[in-house]
């Protein structure tokens, strides 16, 4: 994953093949499929593992509890919405690409240099 960042805004360049962790953000981001195919399964989570103010998205260490919301099939140019308080996992059988924005947070890979800036 790689990103750019736009204040405490950041747009995360993510591949997507297989199934990803369950993930969860205290407030509203979005996807966009860029390339392949993704499904994005969301569960409305019954407690967040979040205070209101956290920032950025974290994995969950278990599968979420709560009830589901939806499933979204997402092909090239697709923007799913990821709200806030939800769960969400991507599935791809295929690799493929997604971008996501939202705000920076303790996950969030600062690697930009690294990968696409030279010296």
């Amino acid at each position: 994953m790689l990103f750019r960042s736009n204040f405490e805004y950041v747009i995360e360049a993510v591949r997507a093949e297989g199934t990803s962790p369950w993930q969860t953000c205290a407030h509203d981001h979005f996807a966009v499929c860029m390339d392949g195919e993704v499904s994005v399964t969301l569960v409305k989570l019954q407690q967040s593992p979040l205070g209101e103010e956290s920032e950025g998205s974290i994995t969950l260490s278990e599968d979420p509890v709560g009830d589901k919301m939806e499933r979204v099939h997402l092909k090239r140019g697709h923007q799913v919405l990821l709200p806030g308080g939800s769960a969400y996992q991507f599935t791809a059988t295929q690799p493929s690409v997604l971008i996501h924005q939202t705000i920076a947070g303790p996950e969030t890979q600062f690697r930009w240099a690294d990968i696409c800036q030279t010296s």
